[in-house]
């Protein structure tokens, strides 16, 4: 009886480990894939921009700064999310909602003017009809991205419904 509650004391050990091993391995999986649209979507729009070698590595260089930027403020917008979410279901007339739904407001203002920020120096560094096709391209590319993870949920689903 003891081996047996030793035993089974080990597998429950185990298994929690292998379990946080395998999201582990499928979170890398998540962001290697993540990094490879990146990329893909960084040579296709050097491409359709025309970018000289030069250009590129500065243009890249301003779009990875608007990018970091605007994932800080979204982190900082889902914090606050959070909190909200903490509160509301601690106590679902919590007080101090208002002032936590004001801050995501001047969050999304902020994101709003980091937008505005990154479009007018890149309109500075580009031509009209290259900033012009950029923003085309961003559109397009976002929409095809989004058209291929639904597919893909399709066929995933019907997996399951087989």
């Amino acid at each position: 009886m003891k081996q047996l509650m030793i035993l089974c004391l080990l597998l429950l050990s185990v298994w929690p480990a292998q379990y946080a091993d395998a999201q582990s391995r499928d979170r890398r999986g998540r962001k290697e894939g993540i990094d490879r649209v990146e990329h893909l979507k960084q040579m296709r729009l050097i491409e359709e921009l025309n970018l000289t070698e030069e250009d590129a590595v500065r243009f890249m260089a301003k779009r990875k700064e608007h990018e970091e930027r605007m994932r800080e403020l979204a982190g900082e917008r889902n914090s606050i999310l959070d909190g909200m979410e903490a509160k509301l279901e601690s106590q679902p007339e919590a007080a101090g909602i208002e002032r936590e739904a004001s801050r995501v407001l001047d969050q999304d203002r902020k994101m709003f003017e980091e937008r505005r920020r990154y479009q007018e120096e890149m309109l500075k560094f580009l031509s009209v009809d290259k900033f012009a096709r950029m923003l085309i391209f961003e559109r397009d590319f976002q929409t095809q991205v989004r058209n291929a993870m639904g597919k893909n949920l399709k066929k995933q689903s019907s997996k399951f419904d087989e």
